[in-house]
């Protein structure tokens, strides 16, 4: 039987297609019924190439995620050594674990407002870094996931204090001990008003006339630790000053704005914030609110400074060790 033409082939088709629709049986039914069984397995095909797609994304996902983790503790790792260098392995491993408790706090609080996060960083001698993947719309989100960062470290260092009161006059009570008061320490640095840490960010909502009152308390703290331990905590010396300067710096900056504005120095320019974009929405509680918070925990940190710094026996035996 010669081979049909693809003409042949056409006519064929067409006249099966009408026998179809006249109810008549048509010739090659066996073939139209393998047609059905082709699409089905070409259907089946493309089911399966999308589960095998789905499937290797899953596990590409999860590779990721492991990669962020293996990110994180790989730095922690290199952190603690370069660290046990001049405190110990096991003092250097306790002081990167609340470094990581005080990022994982701005984690947290960046979630909360809505905001997608990396996984922190360690980087030896600048401590750690979590990267947000969204910009603050607005200083008060800013503030609240500044605060969130040192919030978590003072708790992570509370309890790593009494935990250490508990264990008492032993290495491990002794080695939480200092623990905690490094994590005081380096959180109450950390609120410091300077562009890159946390006290900057969690300023940036304030009015200036915040300052005054603020800076009244910060005296009196300092004032307090000269009568407790014979000196003004020096950073509470340094936030005394530099808000003092941010509150003026920002006052001059309204005032001129509300006088028709001037140009800007080019010190402004160099340092001038990214816009936040729904500023307009933040309420006068907010900015209270924000105050309020920075200032009693530079309050509460400054205070668990000078007492875990009293621990003066048990501090030095742990250090000695």
């Amino acid at each position: 039987m010669d081979p049909e033409s693809p003409l042949q082939r056409l006519r064929r088709l067409e006249a099966e297609e009408r026998a179809a629709r006249a109810g008549r049986a048509r010739p090659g039914e066996e073939a139209g019924e393998r047609a059905p069984a082709r699409r089905r397995g070409l259907v089946a095909s493309i089911v399966a190439g999308l589960a095998l797609v789905l499937s290797k994304a899953k596990l590409l996902l999860g590779a990721l995620k492991f990669g962020s983790l293996l990110q994180t503790f790989s730095t922690l790792a290199l952190s603690a050594w370069v660290y046990s260098g001049f405190f110990g392995p096991s003092l250097a491993i306790c002081i990167v674990l609340l470094i990581l408790v005080h990022e994982y706090g701005h984690g947290i609080a960046a979630r909360i407002m809505g905001l997608r996060v990396g996984a922190p960083i360690f980087i030896p001698f600048f401590g750690a870094v979590i990267a947000l993947k969204d910009q603050p719309r607005t200083t008060w989100i800013d503030a609240v996931v500044g605060y969130g960062g040192p919030a978590a470290g003072t708790l992570g260092g509370l309890v790593a204090l009494l935990v250490g009161l508990f264990l008492g006059d032993t290495h491990w009570g002794g080695l939480l001990v200092v623990t905690a008061w490094f994590t005081f320490t380096i959180n109450l640095f950390n609120l410091l008003p300077v562009f890159g840490l946390d006290g900057d960010r969690i300023s940036q909502p304030f009015e200036p006339w915040y300052w005054i009152p603020g800076c009244a308390l910060v005296l009196t703290l300092g004032l307090l630790s000269v009568h407790w331990n014979g000196h003004f905590q020096p950073f509470l010396l340094l936030i005394l000053l530099l808000g003092a300067i941010k509150g003026s710096r920002l006052a001059l900056k309204l005032r001129r704005e509300r006088l028709g504005g001037v140009r800007k120095s080019a010190l402004e320019q160099i340092t001038e914030r990214p816009r936040y974009v729904e500023e307009a929405s933040v309420r006068p509680w907010q900015r209270s609110a924000s105050a309020w918070a920075y200032f009693a925990l530079v309050a509460g940190l400054s205070a668990l400074v000078l007492w875990s710094r009293h621990l003066a026996p048990l501090v030095e035996g742990a250090a000695g060790r």
